[in-house]
């Protein structure tokens, strides 16, 4: 009989208790993992951070200026003639 009186005592709180218990894990779960990710993108922005300072301070070398001006903006100087090359089995593929 107080065997029966414990079990059905321990079932009512895991009952009361379980669920709520059960929601708490589960959304700390999902809350680490949303830190992790932060934290992933968080690290990705900064060493973008340093790659856009280390072009800030190529820019401000005029001969990398002037490289990105030829190479992006297809910029040539006054009365130059520009060769490009073609590698034909890049074409082919």
């Amino acid at each position: 009989m107080k065997i029966t009186v414990y079990i059905c005592i321990f079932l009512i709180n895991l009952g009361i208790f379980g669920v709520p218990i059960y929601r708490s894990i589960v959304r700390i779960n999902n809350l680490n993992s949303e830190m992790r990710n932060i934290a992933m993108e968080e690290k990705v922005a900064k060493e973008k951070i340093v790659e856009y300072g280390k072009r800030l301070s190529q820019i401000k070398n005029p001969f990398y200026r002037e490289k990105i001006a030829r190479d992006r903006l297809q910029m040539k100087k006054e009365g130059e003639i520009i060769y490009r090359s073609i590698d034909i089995t890049q074409e082919e593929k």
